[in-house]
């Protein structure tokens, strides 16, 4: 559509171009003949020819081009499209990973989480770098994080109240899950009902029954010890 635009701009700009008039005196007295308005005529129309064999030459030229263009815009859209295509989950992957996002908003409404500073601040750390002691401490198992947007997060319950240090069950958790629980899964574990606890959830035995929680974890790596 846009090379016949193009065409029919052009062509029209031809027809329009000024008529070449004599530039001589010969050239302007047979102009007043009746034979030299022929004469007049014949250069008028072969001037016009001219014009519109290069315009139309020029429009050739511009219409290939433009299909060139319109060809190379559509290929590089088709190639920003099809990775999103192509790997479009399936509609049980799209549900299960609204579940997951619904099961991560719930826990951080239920549970306070604290970015690395304000573990740094909880436990009254005199460090200039206050990410680290929260990092170190992950890295350590003493704590587990949560990820969310290129940051972690940290479960204030995994935290003494009073020095804002670690508790030491989470460390004997951690180990007792194993490698293979993932920080997400880790979060819902804890606050999860659990079968080994009597339907208890182990984020409210942390205190009260520590040693009963690390066997519940034992359970998770290890089902076959009990």
């Amino acid at each position: 559509m846009r090379t016949d635009i193009v065409k029919s701009a052009l062509l029209r700009d031809a027809l329009r171009s000024p008529r070449p008039q004599p530039v001589d005196a010969a050239g302007r007295a047979a102009a007043t003949g009746h034979g030299s308005e022929w004469h007049e005529l014949a250069l008028i129309v072969s001037a016009e020819a001219a014009v519109i064999e290069n315009a139309r030459a020029l429009i050739d030229l511009l219409g290939g081009r433009l299909a060139e263009l319109e060809h190379a815009a559509l290929e590089q859209f088709i190639e920003t499209a099809y990775p999103l295509v192509a790997g479009r989950p399936s509609p049980a992957a799209l549900d299960q990973a609204r579940r997951n996002a619904e099961v991560r908003a719930e826990f951080e409404r239920d549970y306070e989480v604290l970015a690395a500073e304000q573990v740094h601040a909880l436990c009254g750390s005199s460090a200039r770098n206050r990410a680290a002691l929260a990092a170190r401490w992950r890295s350590e198992r003493r704590i587990f994080g949560i990820p969310r947007q290129r940051r972690w997060l940290f479960p204030r319950f995994q935290f003494d109240e009073e020095r804002g240090r670690p508790k030491a069950v989470i460390a004997a958790t951690l180990a007792a899950l194993g490698d293979a629980v993932g920080p997400w899964q880790t979060a819902v574990w804890f606050t999860s009902e659990n079968g080994w606890l009597d339907g208890r959830r182990p984020v409210d035995l942390l205190d009260r029954d520590p040693d009963a929680v690390v066997d519940a974890a034992r359970a998770v790596s290890d089902p076959t010890l009990y």
